[in-house]
């Protein structure tokens, strides 16, 4: 009989009065076990009143549910907290062309002399003409001692001949003469109408040997412009006639 009466009671509700105990009653309803199961709450019920939780959420709590996110996070929301990242990110390989240019890296500031020169950068192949003439080069010409450190003359009157006379005693006889320190230019004759040979190295004219130059009878040798400095070349001469003279004029 009690089994009945439980079977009956699970599948019924029971509406009756509670006595409140201020004098006044309320009705209550009892509602069976199975009757109250069929009855279960609304997903609108249960969002009908906040759950309060109280204390952090364990990792394991967090990642027992996954939590949608719908559309991407703006650069804004990305930085509004800092994120922690713990350990190594392991990466394998150089980066490639494109993907070195995937993303722009700003830099700010120029770069100093010796962060330059920090790492060596590979320069492959010649630069063409529009790439040379994009960026002046600064050159300058060193003149701590014009004529000598930079090669250049000034362009200044001659001021000082200097006149030697050398013989030739003997026939085919090399004979020499020195030029004068920083000599710009000189010329010479023979002072009779006779061949004279000669050379600026030493063995070449007494016994023709080349290579020597032959100086005609009446004729006259100009030298082009010189920049003898403190080492100035010598002259050997000979000639085929006993005791001629040739005349050598120079400009310092």
């Amino acid at each position: 009989m009690a089994d009945i009466l439980r079977e009956w009671f699970d599948s019924l509700y029971v509406v009756t009065l509670k006595d409140m105990g201020d004098g006044t009653h309320a009705p209550v309803l009892y509602i069976g076990g199975a009757a109250a199961a069929a009855l279960g709450l609304t997903d609108a019920q249960l969002r009908a009143t906040a759950v309060p939780v109280s204390g952090p959420l364990t990792d394991a709590e967090i990642r027992a549910t996954a939590l949608p996110v719908s559309g991407p996070l703006t650069d804004a929301q990305l930085r509004a907290v800092a994120v922690p990242v713990s350990g190594t990110v392991a990466a394998t390989g150089p980066l490639t062309d494109v993907q070195l240019r995937a993303v722009a890296v700003p830099v700010s500031g120029p770069l100093t002399d010796v962060q330059l020169r920090a790492v060596a950068v590979p320069v492959s192949g010649p630069l063409t003409d529009t790439e040379l003439r994009a960026t002046p080069v600064p050159a300058s010409i060193d003149q701590t001692t014009p004529g000598t450190t930079n090669k250049v003359v000034a362009d200044v009157p001659t001021a000082t001949p200097t006149t030697y006379n050398v013989t030739c005693t003997v026939a085919d006889t090399e004979y020499s003469q020195a030029l004068p320190a920083n000599c710009r230019k000189f010329e010479f004759q023979c002072r009779t109408e006779n061949i004279v040979r000669y050379a600026f190295a030493t063995g070449k004219v007494a016994t023709p040997t080349a290579p020597y130059h032959t100086l005609k009878a009446g004729d006259y040798y100009y030298s082009p412009d010189l920049n003898q400095a403190a080492a100035p070349s010598t002259l050997y001469v000979a000639s085929p006639t006993a005791g001629v003279v040739a005349e050598i004029l120079c400009w310092v």
